[in-house]
């Protein structure tokens, strides 16, 4: 994991390589999800179309998640993103 905090919205805007959006954490462009502090409210994530890989564990723990999306543009999904999802009910997938 990235980091791992109790805060759901962290300041990263001084920071030249990270961003947080509603306690997901993304690279500065946008293209990589690196983690879901455990604070944030996933019951549902639509994954944004920037993204193109989400690392490994990003969102390990998530038990309250029950569905999520993934774009058209996902190249990459890292092992254990979902590690622990166990309230996933639907999972959309790009065509």
């Amino acid at each position: 994991m990235l980091y791992s905090s109790e805060n759901k919205d962290i300041d990263f805007s001084k920071n030249e390589n990270f961003i947080c959006e509603n306690g997901v954490i993304y690279s500065k462009d946008k293209t990589v999800i690196y983690e879901a502090l455990k604070t944030a409210d996933l019951s549902s994530f639509v994954c944004p179309e920037s993204v193109t890989s989400i690392r490994g564990g990003a969102f390990w723990g998530h038990s309250e998640m029950k569905s999520f999306k993934i774009n058209d543009g996902i190249k990459k999904i890292e092992r254990a993103t979902f590690f622990g999802c166990t309230g996933i009910t639907e999972l959309t997938l790009p065509s």
